[in-house]
């Protein structure tokens, strides 16, 4: 056993954190490089200075500018970003423990929690191309989350050299548009938190909504919008320019349907028989019990008794047709118990900001219904969602802690268990498929 600032730390936690360690070094070894839109971007970027790279996709593509002048620079220096990748993997569960102010053991909970997701959706554009997109910014908009978070209580402290910090994050994690979007709907939740809850609005916040404000408008006023837009529905979906505003939205929310639903995402799994469980431990009316099982009912019944996916229209939804209703009444109906769970068993106040986080991670899926390449992008486009129920997940692992349904040694074997076999499960995926 060691002490550190008062703290004891035991040698089984220290090997756990190795453990991870050094999963985190083999699952970041064994990606390959040069796939998809890494090859392809490699090839289209030879004979540009980077402000050159980053003027041309703004113009012609993409307002992510912090993106693409990382991966002008990345697509060429593979070990950099194996570096990079490695330190973000490895802080990512400890930047969500300290989001829920957990300890060891909700490090632990944190971990299993984040190595749930698909790490192969990471693959889908390639490996420097999907993360710089995606799982980066995600990683930041969570670091954000620490201070937004503390900015909610009145005795908020910041030092000052959180501040640059703060805005660093801020800046890459709003540089793709759907977490911008994401953030800037907690930020203005926040600040009516604090407005409601009579604390004063932190400075902190208000210029982060500024920051974020102006970041949106950069991103829509982008020209690249429009010549993107068209390349894409050329190659990707001829009729799209022909869809009404209620058929995008339809295609959207079947296209999260089709992610969480019909694929049987390994997060959602978690999510709905967390929120069964939680609600047989802490339910306060009878009819819970029911509702939070619907979840999981709803799973077995659609995959193992009949499917009525197909019922579910891509392309050309016909409106009229009730029948292509009913996919998305079943997903409605699993994420209405999920947050009707959460009421009863958070109480209002703490369930309210967990709806946020989930209903705000549902809509980055379920808006891109408004793009093209809804499918063709695949299961990359829904990491926001993804993480917003992990954090929903590592929140009611904790809550359900306060039970002490089993004693906190059997616990702590269990969670190092868990995320240890989901550690080697990674590592083998990607040296298998990565």
């Amino acid at each position: 056993m060691f002490s550190i600032k008062g703290k004891k730390i035991e040698i089984w936690q220290i090997a756990f954190v190795l453990a991870f360690i050094a999963g985190a070094i083999l699952v970041n070894a064994f990606a390959k490089m040069d796939l998809s839109d890494d090859a392809a971007s490699k090839a289209i970027t030879e004979g540009y200075t980077m402000f050159e790279w980053v003027k041309y996709r703004y113009l012609n593509w993409s307002a992510r500018v912090l993106q693409e002048g990382m991966g002008f620079y990345l697509i060429w220096h593979p070990f950099v970003w194996k570096m990079i990748n490695t330190v973000i993997y490895i802080a990512f569960p400890f930047v969500i423990t300290r989001l829920v102010k957990g300890d060891f053991t909700a490090y632990m909970f944190s971990c299993a929690a984040f190595l749930i997701y698909p790490i192969l959706d990471l693959r889908s554009a390639g490996w420097i191309c999907t993360t710089i997109t995606y799982f980066w910014p995600a990683f930041f908009g969570v670091c954000c989350c620490l201070l937004i978070r503390r900015c909610c209580s009145s005795e908020c402290k910041i030092k000052w050299f959180e501040y640059p910090l703060f805005y660093i994050a801020l800046l890459l994690a709003c540089d793709h548009e759907l977490l911008a979007a994401f953030l800037f709907m907690i930020i203005s939740y926040s600040i009516i938190y604090c407005i409601v809850s009579k604390i004063k609005v932190h400075g902190l916040l208000i210029s982060a909504l500024v920051i974020n404000a102006l970041n949106l408008a950069f991103i829509l006023l982008s020209p690249g919008n429009s010549a993107r837009s068209a390349a894409e529905t050329n190659y990707w979906d001829p009729v799209f320019g022909d869809l009404t505003l209620p058929d995008k939205i339809y295609k959207g929310l079947h296209y999260t349907c089709n992610v969480y639903i019909y694929k049987m995402n390994a997060v959602y799994i978690v999510l709905a028989l967390l929120t069964a469980l939680a609600a047989f431990v802490y339910a306060r009316k009878k009819v819970t019990y029911l509702v939070a099982s619907l979840p999981s009912v709803i799973l077995f019944v659609l995959h193992h008794v009949f499917s009525i996916y197909d019922l579910g229209q891509i392309s050309d939804p016909n409106l009229h047709d009730i029948r292509i209703y009913i996919p998305i009444a079943f997903m409605v109906i699993s994420f209405g118990a999920i947050l009707f769970t959460l009421f009863d068993v958070f109480g209002i106040k703490d369930a309210f900001t967990l709806s946020i986080v989930l209903l705000g991670g549902l809509s980055t899926t379920a808006v891109m219904g408004f793009s093209p390449t809804v499918y063709a992008s695949g299961a990359r486009t829904s990491i926001f969602t993804n993480f917003a129920m992990i954090y929903v997940i590592v929140v009611l692992l904790g809550k359900l802690r306060k039970k002490e349904l089993i004693s906190e040694k059997a616990l702590n074997i269990l969670a190092s268990g868990v995320a240890l076999i989901l550690v080697i499960s990674n590592v083998l995926l990607m040296k298998r498929f990565g």
